[in-house]
């Protein structure tokens, strides 16, 4: 039996650390305790000081060789340590060994001997004999295959080819190949017009796509029967603009309607045998959940998949396996936090098979039944991953852009819909006699969103991708002296300066990346801290009236967030998409069940809750359109286009005004006078509704998030490699 090594309880400086507990004390003082992990991280550390220890072994050694959990769980665990040991004094305890891993700065003190029947010396050694031996096994092998690529004329390229399917003018999305691999269906669009489906012959070079739909309906999404007669798709019919499945033989174009839908681009899937049409469905009081119909019916019957145990979230997209036995469903966890669950047909039960993911994007079944490949959105950046069913392991597919992939049926090539996209911070000066066009604030090439500026700090607050990660950074009012804040390598969202400018409020993932957590930056002194809630997902947040509080809408009730730790407390019959403080209590504030813009006395309405007595009503500022609608239908005036892009001074509110099917207006409804003037005319995509509006009065200035019409193109991977 091989002998091994333990690690006793030890000292950095005068902070003890008890492996028994997994605590860190001062002094002698009340004991911190912290995750097991983070112990754990932190033991290891120890145990190689003074030498770097990689991440490989950490991961390895804490997490069991889980590189995707690990990696980030580790970035995760370093941060933490680093703000819980910075009572020793020191600029940082843990250095960072970029590209490498990490070391203690401070000698460890051990309470007895670390290593248990054999000595230091020895387990050294034999690390050391292990990674050579490793090292020469690997020289070997790769010796080996050059010899056998230099007898068998092998090539040595990547065996990974990329090549473009479609190359129209506009946006191509959600692909799906035809059974036989002739044929190309997809949603395709020109800028400012309706979705349809398309249908191309893929081997064929040259051929020209034919469009399937209407031009005057809505549909983006397709799958095909396995016999590939039929194609089924959610579809927005032109004469009512009711949502409907619909069955649509490909030779003869004759539409059969199935059973309603929410969206035409409605997440759906077709049994192997044909017989079934599962789809994401939302109905009133319901979460969006998996149903499904059998298609030999004349009229289907939906019938919703019942979860013995494990069910959670809100589903968004879902494939069935090869051998229709199971489902493959990517489910919402909260608003930055998404998985892929596998949910038993036969038995109802359904177990994770991802964590801490943030934004899938379409997932596929290859043929064998044994992979799953899935595209996700991380902090702004699309790539794709494979998983692998029989050992758990997911593996970056080194393709960028990756969105809703699918396999071509029987090949190992998958077709999906490249994805790019760039987001600015862009300002504007409404005082000018001349309509000025948006100017960038910065000129940096990466993804910055959701600007918000305090009067009292002088400083822009927004989320920037600089780094890989969306992180938490500010900025002067000219884009200059830019100050990274947070270094979480997670999705940082909603950032909102309190009412003093010495603190900033956000969202990012929990520590498990099952949720999110309302967090607090401390300017003073750089700390932050975890506000107290039971919930496992916060919405946009505003501050209260005193800085002493934080709003955020949970399962559509607004819900105050105290900062002494007190028991949040639940404002009925309010549910907010985004709100704002101005004018000392009023709250002007977009909401969540009903379009438009409102305002409401906070104060007022929180003391008429506390006694029983009658709530007082919103008033209306502005008028919101139901997306559902067509515009043009609409009776003539103002509309709010989004419940995000809008911000509220004490004068009026700026905010983005529906114009047409192709047009918005950047426009300020004035206060005093009730009347509503346009300020510049943008195009429908030009600013984006993952976004906001922010206000420096002091400049007149505007600031928003502007974003270019998305390029979206199906691609082909190639010899996508197998085990």
């Amino acid at each position: 039996m091989e002998k091994t090594t333990k690690i006793s309880n030890f000292n950095l400086g005068n902070c003890r650390v008890d492996l028994s507990d997994n605590s860190l004390s001062f002094d002698g003082q009340e004991k911190l305790s912290l995750q097991p992990k983070f112990i754990e991280v932190l033991a290891q550390l120890a145990r190689g000081y003074p030498d770097v220890v990689t991440r490989d072994e950490l991961i390895e050694t804490v997490w069991d060789g889980n590189g995707y959990v690990g990696n980030k769980a580790l970035t995760n665990a370093i941060w933490h340590l680093r703000q819980h040991l910075t009572a020793l004094g020191d600029d940082t305890v843990i250095d960072t060994v970029r590209k490498i891993g990490y070391r203690l700065l401070i000698a460890p003190r051990f309470d007895e001997a670390v290593v248990s029947g054999v000595d230091q010396v020895e387990v050294s050694f034999r690390q050391f004999r292990r990674h050579s031996l490793s090292a020469l096994l690997l020289v070997a092998l790769v010796m080996v295959t050059m010899v056998y690529m230099l007898w068998t004329g092998v090539e040595t390229r990547s065996s990974r080819e990329i090549s473009q399917l479609t190359t129209e003018d506009g946006s191509e999305r959600f692909p799906a190949v035809s059974p036989n691999g002739r044929y190309l269906v997809y949603g395709g669009a020109r800028h400012g017009s309706n979705y349809g489906l398309f249908l191309k012959e893929i081997l064929l070079e040259g051929a020209l796509p034919k469009r399937l739909s209407p031009r005057d309906s809505e549909e983006a999404r397709a799958v095909w029967h396995p016999g590939g007669e039929y194609l089924y798709y959610p579809s927005r019919r032109a004469e009512d603009k009711r949502c409907f499945f619909a069955e649509m033989q490909v030779s003869s174009g004759q539409v059969r309607y199935l059973t309603p839908c929410n969206s035409y681009r409605s997440a759906l899937d077709i049994s192997p045998d044909g017989s079934q049409l599962a789809y994401i469905h939302n109905v009133p009081g319901d979460n969006d959940e998996v149903y499904i119909i059998r298609l030999e019916s004349n009229e289907p019957i939906p019938h919703k998949i019942q979860c013995q145990r494990g069910c959670t979230g809100v589903a968004r997209d879902l494939a069935f396996s090869p051998d229709g036995r199971y489902l493959a469903i990517a489910r919402r966890l909260s608003n930055i936090t998404e998985d892929i669950f596998l949910y038993d047909l036969t038995t109802g039960e359904e177990r994770a098979l991802t964590q801490g993911m943030e934004d899938i994007r379409g997932l596929t079944w290859h043929h064998s039944g044994r992979q799953l490949v899935f595209g996700v959105e991380s902090s702004g950046v699309r790539r794709g991953f494979s998983l692998d069913l029989d050992t758990g392991k997911v593996a970056d597919l080194a393709v960028p852009g990756i969105s809703y992939p699918k396999f071509i049926p029987g090949s190992s090539d998958l077709v999906y819909n490249h994805y790019a996209r760039q987001y600015d911070i862009a300002y504007m000066d409404v005082d000018k006699t001349i309509p000025q066009a948006p100017y960038p604030l910065f000129y940096s090439g990466y993804a910055q969103r959701l600007p918000d500026y305090s009067e009292k700090a002088g400083r822009v607050v927004y989320t920037s991708n600089e780094t890989g990660f969306n992180e938490i950074w500010t900025s002067d009012d000219q884009g200059n002296n830019r100050i990274q804040h947070t270094f979480i390598q997670g999705r940082a969202l909603y950032p909102r300066w309190s009412a003093d400018g010495n603190k900033i409020a956000f969202i990012a993932p929990d520590e498990l990346n099952e949720g999110n957590q309302i967090f607090v930056l401390h300017l003073d002194n750089g700390e932050m801290s975890v506000v107290a809630s039971p919930y496992s997902n916060h919405t946009r947040l505003f501050w209260g009236p005193d800085d002493k509080a934080i709003y955020s809408s949970i399962d559509n009730q607004l819900v105050k967030f105290l900062l002494d730790g007190a028991k949040p407390v639940v404002l009925n019959d309010l549910s907010i998409a985004r709100g704002q403080i101005v004018l000392d209590n009023l709250l002007v504030f977009s909401r969540r069940d009903e379009p438009g813009l409102w305002q409401l006395d906070i104060e007022a309405y929180e003391t008429a809750l506390a006694k029983g007595d009658n709530l007082p009503s919103p008033i209306p500022l502005i008028r919101g359109q139901d997306s559902n609608i067509d515009w043009q239908s609409a009776p003539a005036g103002v509309y709010l286009a989004d419940g995000f892009n809008w911000v509220a001074v004490p004068q009026g509110v700026y905010f983005k005004q529906r114009a047409s099917g192709v047009e918005h207006i950047v426009s300020f409804w004035d206060r005093q006078t009730n009347q509503t003037r346009g300020i510049l005319r943008i195009s429908l995509n030009y600013l984006s509704t993952f976004g906001t509006f922010a206000y420096i009065s002091a400049k007149q200035r505007l600031l928003m998030t502007l974003t270019d019409y998305p390029q979206r193109d199906i691609m082909r991977l190639n010899h996508l490699q197998q085990r």
